[in-house]
């Protein structure tokens, strides 16, 4: 009998449904799909390295028709400005001074950088970063060039459709994270980090031109989050934001404090970029299919960031780092500003595809929080672990995380019900089952044995909070993604809910108490849109327990 006979006949729902693999060939895995926040067609003509700012190629014409460098413009500038600097004030004025911009007055103010600084952090914070940091910034921004140099064999992007990586010394991602403090990164700035008047002329260095290559991919100018999110909309201090800046000025004193350090250790990041095939992925979930059921470990106390040596997930946007440089202030923008390193990724990645997924390595927490979205707060400086020998064999911190994005089910035309529905379950399957695979690419997964390695993926609610997802069902596709990805063990995050990490625990021991395969889960999350009314539930938990 089929699956679906068996189904309207039986009172043992699980007891009676079987998919063989033969049934999981035919998973809809389109080749495109509704992702993140929204459609994302091919990109074409993007170009294959980072632009970086000191390339001779950035050049603007003075009053007298001579076409001048910005960068040796913006170093003139801080080299001789940063010394009399000596308030908040001041660096907001510096900043907005050496922006590759023609028209500066324009730029926008930055009152949430200057309000962090003279009402959020402590005087002896400020202290430290007005007068020890600012000066190493600037050391460091002379010495850009030589540290980074712009060739053909540089910085590459993480293009859709290729399965890349790029490596990078944590010295390197600092730099590269100092020319974001100012702003200096061509055309990588916010749509909105800059104001014209109506008619006035634009810069070609900004905005989202044809003459802006970039313009598909994130944003990395720190600009439109210091001076964009000062007050809400009931005036009142937007502090998530002033946290987030906390957050980043911290990191930037902690590089000063350490730097012989940073630099003598030689310490990577690395960020790749996984790609699976149609195919691939076909082939691979048929011969997972008959698998068990994963090892499953329910924490509702513990934090992602906080499962050392395991995979460790990043809710993301479409768009990696969503409104982090914004007024985004969730799980990926919480963990981007306080392991600022995460940032680098910004500048080196391509939109997600359907099929894709970004793999970080080696980024460290310089900051500690608490709370979350309105309530976020700065609270103080993290401790590193000292470096095991195996770290130092790597020259990289066992520290990965995997970026992979949920549909959003408030977005596109889609709406929440829909997400029970085969075509979208499938699509969440390939985009976990992507993430959790890996890439043999990565320095740290395939250190510890790739994608077949025993290392859990630390995760939890994916996609279930602005973007509508269901938390049963998203648990329930992580578990059968892990399954499939060689049944890597799962470290279920609940985040304080005791209660759903009863329900899932209880859910879970029903399943393998039955013995249910990974492709016997799949097919009954599978059916649960046509068979929850005839019987009656609402909860795909409940659907289970029939």
């Amino acid at each position: 009998s089929s699956s679906a006979t068996l189904l309207e006949t039986s009172g043992s729902l699980l007891a009676d449904v079987t998919a063989p693999a033969a049934d999981i060939m035919n998973l809809n895995f389109p080749q495109r799909f509704l992702s993140g926040s929204g459609h994302v067609d091919p990109v074409h003509g993007q170009p294959r390295f980072v632009y970086l700012p000191w390339s001779s190629k950035h050049r603007y014409q003075a009053p007298n028709g001579r076409l001048c460098s910005h960068w040796d413009r913006a170093i003139t500038i801080l080299s001789e400005a940063a010394p009399t600097i000596t308030t908040a004030n001041d660096l907001a004025e510096l900043i907005r001074s050496v922006q590759p911009d023609l028209y500066v007055a324009n730029a926008l103010e930055l009152r949430t950088l200057v309000a962090t600084l003279d009402t959020y952090v402590t005087a002896s914070f400020k202290t430290q970063f007005m007068e020890t940091t600012l000066p190493w910034m600037v050391k460091v921004l002379e010495g850009a060039p030589s540290c980074l140099p712009q060739t053909t064999e540089g910085l590459q992007i993480l293009r859709q459709g290729e399965e890349r990586a790029v490596k990078l010394s944590q010295a390197q991602a600092a730099t590269l994270l100092v020319c974001g403090f100012f702003s200096l990164m061509p055309y990588r700035y916010h749509p909105s980090g800059l104001k014209y008047k109506k008619g006035q002329a634009r810069s070609p260095y900004t905005g989202n031109g044809p003459e802006n290559t970039f313009a598909s991919m994130p944003s990395f100018n720190f600009n439109f989050l210091f001076g964009a999110f000062y007050r809400d909309h009931e005036n009142r201090p937007q502090t998530p934001c002033y946290a987030k800046i906390a957050c980043l000025l911290n990191y930037f004193n902690r590089m000063a404090e350490t730097w012989p350090t940073v630099v003598k250790n030689g310490l990577n990041i690395e960020f790749v970029r996984c790609v699976k095939t149609q195919e691939n992925i076909r082939t691979s979930l048929a011969a997972s299919a008959s698998n068990p059921l994963p090892q499953l470990m329910l924490e509702p106390d513990l934090l992602i960031e906080d499962a050392h040596g395991q995979l460790q997930a990043d809710f993301a946007n479409q768009y990696l780092g969503g409104g982090v440089l914004g007024k985004g202030c969730v799980q990926e923008e919480i963990r981007m500003v306080v392991c600022p390193e995460l940032l680098v990724g910004l500048l080196l990645c391509e939109p997600l595809k359907g099929r894709e997924a970004i793999v970080m390595s080696g980024c460290a927490q310089y900051s500690l929080y608490s709370g979350y979205a309105k309530g976020f707060t700065f609270a103080g400086s993290a401790t590193l672990p000292p470096l095991k020998e195996a770290e130092r064999t790597l020259k990289m911190r066992n520290v990965a995380v995997v970026a992979f994005d949920a549909l959003n089910f408030h977005a596109g035309g889609l709406s929440p019900p829909l997400q029970f529905q085969p075509r979208f379950i499938d699509a969440e399957i390939t985009k976990a089952f992507v993430a959790f695979s890996g890439s043999e690419l990565s320095t740290i997964l395939s250190h510890h044995g790739g994608a077949s390695s025993s290392v859990p993926i630390a995760t939890g609610h994916w996609g279930c909070g602005a973007f509508g997802g269901d938390r049963e069902l998203k648990f329930l596709i992580q578990l059968c993604a892990a399954g499939f990805a060689n049944r890597r063990p799962v470290t279920y995050c609940t985040f304080g809910d005791n209660e759903f990490a009863d329900r899932c625990t209880a859910i879970y021991k029903h399943l393998t108490t039955n013995s249910i395969t990974v492709g016997t889960l799949y097919k009954v999350i599978s059916q649960f849109a046509a068979h929850r009314t005839q019987y009656r539930v609402s909860s795909i938990f409940d659907y289970l327990l029939c």
